[in-house]
């Protein structure tokens, strides 16, 4: 095979290939179930996370992935949710909204379907959640760019309370353990999202009070939880609206 003939691999696997690396990524904190009783297990998975930082893998791991989905589709993104998130596990919410996207990921699995049907699906385990929240993310930046910013925004407030949810419910664990600090920069990059989507539909916009409310509650819970990524974001977000509403108001004095 000449350097001309080598194989190309598709958006779709290009996709598959980094939700697995993220998945051997954060492998390790896979050994513990919030379920546990084991007082030993406990406290080697506490032992695991305190000597590990999923949120610097997780920040890597977007760093090295950037040029992944460069030319991916909601098909794409959609037949990578439907295939590698467990429709009976937590990330069973985020993977419906994606497959509703792109309803058509049906019919293109339908070549492969009579291959596979006697191979179980290995669904994600210790990255699903972060995945979940990735294929999000790229699912508003596909549909913004599509100029469907209405739909993008609606998108980016439902995948922002489903990845809030699993900070939730990763904080009632025992002992504090398994929490999910893998979503802190992922979370930020939805709240991005969400503010660029936001400024497209009115350019100059500043928030309404009661939005404004709830960004300030999300970044003192940020804090709490000691989520930098997300605080510098809604920082951001907070002090560009500031600076939007007052040059509003300093336009229409001068007017």
């Amino acid at each position: 095979m000449t350097e001309t003939e080598e194989v190309k691999v598709t958006s779709q696997e290009k996709l598959v290939q980094a939700a697995k690396r993220l998945e051997r990524l954060l492998f390790t904190q896979s050994t513990y179930k919030s379920t546990e009783k084991d007082a030993d297990a406990v406290i080697q998975a506490a032992t695991t996370l305190i000597h590990s930082n999923p949120a610097k893998i997780v920040k890597r791991w977007l760093g090295t992935s950037s040029g992944t989905a460069a030319n991916a589709t909601l098909a794409d993104v959609a037949f990578v949710a439907k295939t590698m998130l467990n429709p009976m596990d937590s990330s069973a919410t985020g993977r419906d909204l994606l497959m509703q996207l792109a309803p058509t990921v049906e019919e293109m699995e339908t070549e492969v379907e009579a291959e596979e049907t006697q191979v179980q699906p290995k669904y994600l385990e210790s990255a699903a959640r972060e995945v979940e929240s990735y294929l999000l993310s790229l699912a508003i930046r596909l549909l913004w760019r599509q100029s469907e910013a209405q739909n993008a925004l609606e998108l980016s407030l439902k995948a922002i309370q489903i990845t809030t949810l699993h900070m939730e419910e990763a904080s009632k664990n025992t002992y504090g353990v398994g929490s999910a600090n893998g979503l802190y920069p992922l979370l930020a990059r939805l709240y991005r999202c969400q503010s660029l989507v936001a400024e497209s539909c009115a350019p100059g916009f500043h928030l309404e009070q009661g939005k404004r409310g709830e960004l300030v509650n999300a970044h003192r819970m940020a804090v709490i939880r000691r989520d930098v990524d997300t605080q510098a974001t809604l920082l951001n977000i907070m002090l560009s609206d500031l600076l939007n509403a007052n040059q509003g108001k300093n336009e229409s004095v001068s007017f």
